[in-house]
């Protein structure tokens, strides 16, 4: 299994065309602990707030793969008014067969005045994720997954900057920091391997 890199959040990564109808696919990096009604929650602010872009685009449809605490996999998908299973089913086998986990793909479509049929619509859904995978590789941002694991360390506050230099070098996410004065607590997430790495080069 494959899933982004920490530090990639969300971004378009993927694009086609066809008969002037264009298809921009979203990417998201999904690192919420496995709590499925928390995802619920981010996976409807991210299709408003793709909606406010993109106020004259007609569907915007999703396909999420994402893992749970216990490592047990979810999937699902939507097709936002196109004929059914056109385009969501399309996007998550994409997902499947890229073997992506902890990811949601938002496919945004702009009706270009032409309809494909769903057929035109299975390949238009389908290259646009296509391509989004051609940019996480190109782009390095794809990794082998790695069950993750939280842990809390205690830092003098001068070395916040060196402890972002390393947390990004190891892949880890920083989930909390509360100041003490000159020291601070800061909770990093990430595999057991890259928190004991960081571990050794930072004290």
């Amino acid at each position: 299994m494959r899933c982004l890199k920490h530090s990639f959040i969300s971004g378009q990564l993927g694009f086609f065309e066809s008969k002037g109808s264009k298809f921009l696919a979203y990417v998201y990096n999904v690192n919420l602990e496995g709590d499925l009604d928390e995802f619920k929650i981010f996976k409807n602010a991210v299709i408003e707030d793709l909606r406010a872009e993109h106020k004259k685009a007609v569907h915007f449809v999703e396909a999420f793969r994402i893992l749970d605490s216990n490592d047990m996999l979810f999937e699902g998908c939507s097709d936002d008014g196109e004929p059914k299973n056109s385009s969501a089913p399309p996007m998550l086998e994409v997902l499947r067969g890229e073997n992506l986990v902890n990811i949601l793909c938002v496919c945004v479509r702009y009706f270009g005045g032409i309809k494909l049929g769903v057929g035109g619509l299975v390949r238009a859904y389908s290259n646009a994720v296509l391509d989004s995978v051609s940019s996480m590789q190109r782009e390095d941002l794809l990794l082998d997954y790695e069950k993750m694991h939280s842990q809390i360390f205690n830092i003098k506050s001068a070395s916040f900057n060196r402890l972002c230099y390393l947390a990004d070098k190891y892949n880890l996410s920083i989930v909390s920091k509360e100041f003490l004065q000159d020291n601070m607590m800061v909770a990093l997430r990430g595999s057991r391997g890259g928190l004991e790495k960081f571990a050794l080069e930072m004290f």
